[in-house]
């Protein structure tokens, strides 16, 4: 018998029918529970079996509730599901079910009567899906959503969220009451509703930067609800949805303490730096005006030596002549000392011998000092023409001397002077015999204004330090130690500056900016690179201006605090704005372990790396690096001048 084309197929049996749903149902991953009408169980797939735990036969003619249900089992979903039956027939629910062996598992559970023919209810079928897994993970989110949401109510900084409109979905209590509205106040503003830039910010910029998926971090001031305005560091982090701004979360600190404390301190500096300019130009009329006396004193004294015949009026015109000698040198170093404190030293190098500076300092003692039978020595090794400053170098060794004689030389004493090159370091030495300096005080006598008593010699306790000053600001030191033979050893050390003709010093000056008892490695590699002859060492920001303003500087060096307490001196470009314009600047970070070369940071700054440790292993690598990035920044290459 043949078919008709395009007759449908013939129908399946019943028989097939069930065959095909049953090989279905064994397949699929959730269970299959089938109920007569009563629901007693009537058959399980494979899958539910493995789900509940349960074989079939301990599954068949038993309610699904009696076996799967448990003590955490919602009563109220139960009553849902028997209320669905009985007005639909049907029922969608999440259950608490227990397993064969008591394990608990959620389960998503579809049911629906099955129907005879029109007679009526035959049956049920219902199919199983574990979520278990699914519930957790909600379970587990919604804990963090909790735990981040507690974070972000009882956290002191201010947390907003915006959505894609830019207003705010969420704000903080904190936020709030930095603003001084209430959270649900804030909600559906904009942030420019309550956000004033700080000076110098463009927020138009910032925002730019948002939409661009960028972070932002930023300084402004939040309009408050009573008027009042509050200083604020924002960071805005940009939450993108393919490739454009969903919204953001921000976090705004409050800084109006650290404002506050920043303009005090700002004022404090100004006010320190006018009292300073005033004593300095105190002490300068008052020098002045000291020194036309002085000068007068000490010429007829002159006169009166050379008229007299050598006998009691003579010595006595000599001692007027020393003591006005002397008196002019102490007023010398009180003018000295009071520009080097808020100040700036300058030092210009220059070719001399050893022998020179120890003759002139020699001389410079017999006709300030009454050294009667006290023996003045020197000592000079041979040593080809040394580079150094001059006038410097012979203030230093005028104190050291001026001190043996006054607190180490006694009546028939003997002091040394002595010079000498050993390695790359000049050496400098002034040997008494004297008492010593006592053990505890070889470090406190270079303090101002601080003297050893172990003597009755009068002094201010001003030659030390200015000594230790000077020495550091030439790339050196002074040090006092106990003399083999009794007595004190005062040694000066400078660095050996290398003979360069007029076309290897490559800048005309350079300016140094540091606190003195730091400057000392720095300098030293600029002497011995012989980079420059001339450089000046300011202690601070307000001096640096004013030399940048009067003098002329090819580049600037600046050494940034060593400590977080001083973090508002730290260099910053955009702070000079207002000063001529900056020559290019090698930034010295102090904490900075790695002494590997130079660093290009942008707006003609470079920053070199200066760790003592590192400076220790590699000695020339800061003025390695600076004298290099020096070069490229004169010449024109990578970055131009600030």
């Amino acid at each position: 018998m043949t078919r008709t084309r395009n007759a449908p197929p013939p129908a399946a049996s019943v028989e097939q029918q069930n065959r095909r749903l049953a090989m279905v149902a064994s397949l699929t991953s959730n269970g299959v529970l089938i109920t007569d009408s009563d629901e007693r169980i009537e058959w399980a797939n494979e899958s539910f079996r493995r789900i509940s735990g349960y074989a079939l036969d301990e599954l068949l003619g038993r309610h699904p509730g009696e076996l799967l249900q448990g003590p955490g089992t919602d009563p109220t979903a139960i009553d849902r599901i028997r209320d669905s039956l009985r007005s639909t027939g049907a029922f969608s629910e999440t259950l608490l079910n227990y397993r064969k062996d008591g394990t608990p598992y959620w389960v998503a559970i579809d049911a629906h009567a099955i129907t005879d023919d029109g007679e009526g209810i035959g049956g049920y079928v219902a199919v199983h899906r574990d979520v278990t897994q699914e519930r957790e993970q909600r379970a587990a989110l919604a804990a963090e959503r909790d735990f981040a949401r507690a974070v972000m109510e009882t956290v002191a900084q201010g947390l907003t969220v915006t959505g894609p409109d830019l207003r705010f979905t969420y704000v903080n209590p904190a936020y709030a009451a930095m603003t001084g509205y209430r959270a649900e106040e804030l909600v559906g503003m904009h942030p420019h509703d309550v956000t004033l830039p700080a000076a110098g910010v463009d927020l138009d910029a910032v925002r730019a930067d948002r939409r661009a998926g960028r972070t932002t971090s930023y300084r402004a001031r939040l309009r408050r609800s009573d008027g009042g305005e509050l200083d604020v560091l924002i960071t805005g982090v940009p939450v993108m949805r393919d490739g454009h701004l969903a919204g953001s979360i921000s976090v705004v600190t409050d800084i109006s303490a650290e404002v506050e404390k920043q303009r005090l301190l700002r004022a404090a500096h100004e006010a320190s730096v006018n009292a300073s300019k005033s004593r300095s130009a105190f002490l300068a009329r008052i020098s002045h005006e000291l020194r036309s006396p002085l000068n007068a004193i000490i010429g007829y004294a002159e006169m009166l030596v050379d008229a007299l015949p050598a006998d009691a009026d003579r010595r006595a015109a000599e001692r007027i002549e020393r003591a006005g000698r002397s008196m002019l040198s102490l007023i010398d170093d009180m003018l000295e000392l009071s520009r080097s404190e808020g100040g700036f030293f300058e030092v210009r190098l220059d070719r001399t011998s050893l022998r020179s500076v120890t003759a002139q300092v020699a001389e410079a003692m017999r006709g300030s000092h009454d050294l009667g039978t006290i023996t003045l020595a020197t000592e000079v090794a041979p040593a080809p023409p040394v580079v150094l400053d001059r006038q410097r170098t012979h203030q230093v060794l005028n104190n050291l001397a001026s001190n043996a004689i006054k607190y180490g030389a006694g009546e028939r004493g003997r002091i040394a002077l002595r010079a000498r090159v050993d390695g790359d370091t000049l050496v400098f030495e002034v040997e008494d015999e004297g008492p010593g300096v006592p053990p505890d005080m070889l470090d406190k006598v270079f303090e101002s204004y601080v003297r050893s008593d172990a003597t009755d010699a009068t002094g201010f306790g001003i030659g030390l330090p200015l000594s230790r000053q000077l020495a550091r600001v030439m790339g050196g030191d002074v040090t006092l130690t106990a003399a083999p033979g009794g007595g004190t050893l005062a040694t000066l050390t400078l660095p050996v500056v290398p003979e360069t003709g007029a076309d290897d010093v490559r800048l005309d000056g350079l300016l140094v900016v540091g606190g003195y008892d730091r400057v000392a490695r720095l300098t030293s590699a600029i002497a011995r690179s012989g980079l420059t002859r001339r450089w000046c060492v300011a202690e601070e920001r307000a001096s640096a201006e004013r030399l940048l303003g009067q003098r002329g500087f090819d580049a600037m060096v600046w050494l940034n605090p060593a400590s977080a307490s001083e973090a508002t001196a730290r260099f910053d470009a955009r702070d000079w704005a207002e000063t001529p314009p900056l020559p290019p600047t090698l930034v010295v970070e102090a904490a900075t372990e790695d002494a590997g070369g130079t660093t290009p940071s942008g707006s003609g700054t470079w920053v070199v790396p200066a760790h003592a440790s590192a400076l220790s292993r590699a000695r020339s690598a800061v003025l390695g690096g600076a004298h290099h990035a020096l070069q490229r920044a004169i010449a024109g290459e990578g970055s131009h001048r600030g």
